[in-house]
C-alpha cells in the first residue's frame, strides 16, 4: 500500500497548509514550494 504524495505544513500543532498531488505528478509538493510559503 502506497501513501498519497503529500506535503504539510503545520504550526503550533494546527495545519496550515496542505498539498494533495494528484495521481503521479509532483507539482507543488516538493521542499522548494513549501519553503517558498514561510
Amino acid at each position: 500500500m502506497r501513501s498519497r504524495r503529500y506535503a504539510l505544513s503545520a504550526e503550533d500543532g494546527v495545519v496550515k497548509v496542505l498539498n494533495l498531488e494528484e495521481g503521479g505528478t509532483f507539482t507543488f509538493s516538493d521542499a522548494d514550494d513549501m519553503l517558498k510559503l514561510h
